[in-house]
């Protein structure tokens, strides 16, 4: 696996919930060991992948009752729909495009049925 380093800009984008910070790193260390450690800080989200976006880890504005103290909510944008309770919210901006909204509050999510919907996403995002 890639070593993943410290980035200031990330350090900056978690100022609001520094604890999530970890999360995020858990998940791009995860995306390392896929072969694809790039993101790109955003100012309301970091987008993960090159060439193309495929993925956007984000802190909710407003965290719900129900969700746990500390957590990212990952949009997975997909060609099909994920029937799943793990899936908090599906959009679909376009036409058989697919935006999964999933939360990720402790890295042991991170799991192959998880990781694969990640793989799913990157693939998709290289299809024209």
């Amino acid at each position: 696996m890639r070593s993943v380093k410290a980035d200031p800009a990330v350090t900056k984008y978690f100022e609001r919930e520094p604890r999530a910070e970890g999360l995020f790193y858990a998940l791009i260390r995860a995306c390392a060991a896929m072969g694809d450690p790039s993101f790109d800080v955003q100012k309301s989200d970091i987008a993960l992948g090159s060439p193309r976006h495929y993925g956007y880890a984000w802190l909710p504005v407003h965290p719900g009752a129900d969700r746990p103290p500390v957590y990212l909510v990952l949009t997975l944008r997909l060609k099909r729909r994920i029937d799943s309770p793990r899936v908090i919210q599906i959009v679909e901006p376009y036409p058989g495009r697919y935006a999964h909204h999933l939360i990720l509050s402790a890295p042991a999510q991170l799991d192959q049925e998880f990781l694969g919907w990640v793989r799913e996403a990157k693939a998709d995002s290289l299809e024209k």
